[in-house]
């Protein structure tokens, strides 16, 4: 592929779909549950923003997060502009055994955004992604099936001026957009691997990108037919492409272009809810409402609801929700649905669904099926993800160099030899550092018992609460604890003279040097 990488990490925009996905999503369905002992793999990481800003805030407490790439340039970026404690950036091929077979049975958990559809050999990733796993491994990878981005590659391809430069670019393209194929033989590529499919779903996604001038700069960089043509005609073709990349985009109601795929997602765990957005219950037909949660509402088929037509309501079970026809719903008016029966389902109006019994699922709106509505989960724009748990709490999980105040995730930065940064519920910053650092004036300071322990100049000192911390001698600072702090303020006026700043008795004053003296009218050095 390729990647410039410097470009693509400037104008890197987490899509809205693939935030969703990482931070509501995964976390819904437990994702978030990690040990210590954990290792994440991010396959397909590229220049590492997408690890860094959402990856590592899901699993804050693993033991490592592996993030692997085919391109080394942009395992060179991410390594120099997205390096954090927890993240090991290496170059690594999904198609080639030999670069992973170190890591065999020891990942938790893999993630995979857009990696997949890249791939030539996709039967073989599958196979190593499922050897890399421990046993009770899970995977979510999410990948293209068709994309607008692989119809602007074919639609230049026929152009007149870059024809010929452009010939057999189908290898460019995967054979799920060239032969519009759908989710299923992916599934069955995975299921023949040893996989448990647990979440197949494919889907039209639409994100709308910020302004033109980002979805320009961004896709830009990851245009890969720039090595097909001349240097001199490497921009002319950027620009076509761009071009036909909006034609088949399109552009959103608010004047912003518009980013269209068909994606397909692959959940390879335990649970099987998963609701991808506010309006979409994505039940897999009429005749298949199974919850895997056999405590809940284990409704096997059609026979259990029994919806002999639109006028005919009868429930099968013994529910007690056994409405003959619609005048059995007594609906009073359009805002009063009100049961007769004792099942506790009161609907109050169209717009509060407060069901009453145990389960508690409490719709706030007809168009919110995700427990709360969106805009309620909200902790700032630094937000990693912002989801509810089982009790209905609001859990917010801030992007790396933010913590948590006040309901709102704000700046929190306690240096570069820290590990995390967190407030307490005073509103303290709270830093936990790497070994041999204590937290010191909301940094993380080197630590000592010697003199010996101290670099640049500086000693072991006590400090507040009986600690021990490298710093510069009395009266001295820098970073090499070169400057006078006495002589701070003295030090230009002194140089002006011609003069140099000396400290005697702590005490700062002008000294000329030997063979001069200050002028009774000039005060110089003479």
């Amino acid at each position: 592929m390729n990647l410039e990488t410097y470009l693509y990490s400037s104008e890197h925009i987490p899509l809205e779909s693939l935030k969703r996905f990482l931070s509501k999503t995964l976390p819904e369905l437990q994702w978030n549950q990690s040990t210590k002992d954990d290792v994440v793999l991010d396959a397909g990481c590229g220049p590492g923003g997408t690890t860094y800003q959402l990856v590592l805030p899901l699993f804050p407490n693993v033991k490592k997060i592996l993030a692997v790439a085919l391109v080394p340039v942009g395992i060179e970026f991410a390594k120099k502009y997205n390096s954090r404690p927890l993240i090991e950036y290496t170059v690594d091929n999904l198609e080639d055994w030999s670069t992973l077979e170190h890591w065999e049975g020891e990942i938790s958990k893999l993630i995979s955004i857009y990696c997949i559809n890249w791939l030539k050999d996709q039967q073989k990733a599958f196979r190593n992604i499922f050897k890399l796993l421990k046993k009770g491994g899970e995977a979510a990878i999410v990948f293209a099936v068709e994309s607008r981005f692989y119809d602007a590659i074919l639609e230049l391809q026929n152009s007149p001026k870059l024809n010929c430069f452009l010939k057999n670019i189908e290898t460019l393209i995967p054979e799920s957009h060239l032969k519009k194929r759908n989710c299923t033989p992916y599934k069955k590529m995975s299921e023949d691997t040893g996989f448990e499919i647990v979440y197949c779903r494919e889907e039209m996604i639409s994100d709308v990108i910020p302004s033109e001038e980002r979805f320009r700069n961004f896709y830009s960089s990851v245009c890969v037919l720039t090595p097909h043509v001349p240097n001199d005609r490497r921009k002319e073709i950027k620009n076509d492409f761009i071009e036909e990349l909006i034609r088949q985009n399109g552009w959103h109601s608010n004047g912003f272009p518009l980013n269209t795929s068909k994606t397909g997602l692959n959940f390879r765990n335990e649970t099987d809810w998963d609701f991808r957005n506010e309006t979409n219950w994505d039940f897999r037909n009429e005749t298949d409402w199974k919850f895997r949660n056999e405590t809940e509402l284990n409704i096997r088929n059609e026979t259990d609801w029994g919806f002999r037509n639109e006028t005919d309501w009868n429930f099968r079970n013994e529910t007690g929700l056994n409405f003959r026809n619609e005048t059995d719903w007594n609906i009073r008016n359009e805002t009063d649905w009100n049961f007769r029966n004792e099942t506790g389902l009161n609907f109050r109006n169209e717009t509060d669904w407060d069901f009453r019994n145990e389960t508690n699922w409490d719709f706030r709106n007809e168009t919110d099926w995700n427990f709360r509505n969106e805009t309620e989960c909200y902790c700032g724009v630094r937000t990693a993800s912002c989801f509810f748990e089982d009790n209905g709490n609001k859990k917010c999980v801030c992007s790396y160099g933010y913590g948590l105040r006040q309901g709102e995730c704000v700046d929190c930065d306690c240096g570069r030899n820290s590990l995390s940064c967190h407030y307490d519920k005073r509103n303290n910053k709270i830093c936990k550092c790497k070994g041999g650092y204590d937290e010191r004036n909301g940094t993380c300071a080197k630590t000592c018992e010697r003199n010996f322990d101290c670099t640049d100049g500086r000693i072991c000192r006590q400090a507040e609460n009986n600690k021990y911390f490298c710093d510069c001698p009395p009266n001295y600072g820098g970073n090499f604890c070169q400057t006078n702090l006495i002589c701070a303020n003295m030090d230009p006026p002194c140089r002006r003279k011609g003069a140099e700043c000396v400290v005697k008795d702590n005490l700062a004053y002008c000294r000329c040097p030997p063979g001069k003296k200050f002028g009774l009218l000039s005060g110089l050095c003479e």
